[in-house]
């Protein structure tokens, strides 16, 4: 059974990829991802497309003399879409703030 997807589908994955990524607060919006990030969102979907694609059972495959290995870790945000979006925010539960503040959360 294969999976099928449309492209909205597609661009969900790659914005709710992002926002784990960058664990964004809950006020930031899909809107705002797309306007922000708008050179990543097509190669996250490329990668989804590409992981979804691969049989994961599989890891080694020969035939005659022709041998193929394949990559066990499957990766959605690579190092080239790191560099477009950037490092993932901290988030801080508690303590005080850099003003001396506390912080509630």
């Amino acid at each position: 059974m294969s999976l099928t997807f449309t492209d909205d589908q597609y661009q969900a994955m790659a914005v709710a990829s992002i926002r784990e990524y960058k664990q964004f607060p809950f006020d930031i919006t899909d809107v705002d991802i797309t306007t922000k990030y708008p050179l990543a969102i097509p190669l996250i979907t490329q990668n989804i497309k590409d992981s979804l694609s691969i049989n994961k059972s599989v890891s080694h495959m020969s035939q005659g003399t022709r041998s193929v290995n394949y990559k066990n870790n499957i990766v959605i945000i690579d190092d080239a879409i790191k560099l477009l979006i950037g490092r993932p925010y901290v988030r801080v539960f508690g303590g005080t703030t850099w003003d001396g503040s506390t912080q509630n959360q």
